[in-house]
C-alpha cells in the first residue's frame, strides 16, 4: 500500500491561519482579547510518517482574555495586577503506511487561569521589581490514538498549579 513518490508533493502543503487582537483601555484598566486558529497540511513526514501521505495535518487554537490594572503609586513606583483566562486546543493527525494507511491522532487541550501582581520602582539607571504569579491549569488533557482501527496509546487528564515569586534588580 506504499505511496510512490518522485520526491515532490503536490497539493498537500497548505497553511491557513486566522488571528484576532482587541484591546480596550479605560483609565488604569486594560482588557485584551487574543485569538488564533491555525491549520496546516504537512506532507514532509515528521515523526517517521510516510512522505507525501495524504491526511497529515495539524490544528492549534488558543484564546486569551486578559485584564490588567496598572496604577502609579508615586513618580517612580507603579503597581500592576493581571488576570488572564486561556483556552488551548491542539489536534495533530499523522499518516502512516504500515502495512495500510493509519491516521494517528494527538489531542492536547487545557484551560488556564493566571493571576499576577508586581510592583516596579525606577530610579536613574536603576530598576527594581518584585511580584508573584499563580497559574491554575484545569483539565490539561493529552490523548494519542490510532483513529481506525481504534488503538489508544495515551489518555491523561490533570489539574496543574504553580506559584512563583520574583525579585529583580537592574543597574
Amino acid at each position: 500500500n506504499g505511496v510512490i513518490s518522485d520526491g515532490v508533493v503536490r497539493n498537500q502543503d497548505d497553511e491557513r491561519s486566522q488571528r484576532l487582537f482587541m484591546r480596550h483601555i479605560a483609565g488604569d484598566l486594560t482588557v485584551m482579547l487574543l485569538a488564533s486558529d491555525r491549520r496546516k497540511d504537512d506532507p514532509v513526514a515528521p515523526y517517521n510518517q510516510a512522505f507525501g501521505m495524504p491526511g497529515a495535518n495539524i490544528q492549534d487554537r488558543w484564546i486569551v482574555l486578559g485584564t490588567q490594572y496598572s496604577r502609579e503609586l508615586s513618580d517612580s513606583t507603579r503597581w500592576q495586577a493581571q488576570l488572564d483566562l486561556i483556552d488551548y486546543r491542539y489536534v495533530g493527525n499523522y499518516a502512516y503506511d504500515d502495512p495500510y494507511t493509519v491516521i494517528n491522532r494527538d489531542i492536547s487541550t487545557g484551560q488556564s487561569i493566571v493571576l499576577g501582581s508586581r510592583i516596579v520602582t525606577t530610579w536613574p539607571r536603576h530598576t527594581m521589581a518584585a511580584g508573584f504569579e499563580a497559574q491554575l491549569d484545569r483539565a490539561v488533557e493529552q490523548r494519542n490514538f490510532d483513529v481506525e482501527p481504534y488503538i489508544n496509546y495515551l489518555e491523561s487528564k490533570h489539574d496543574i498549579s504553580s506559584l512563583g515569586f520574583f525579585v529583580s534588580d537592574e543597574f
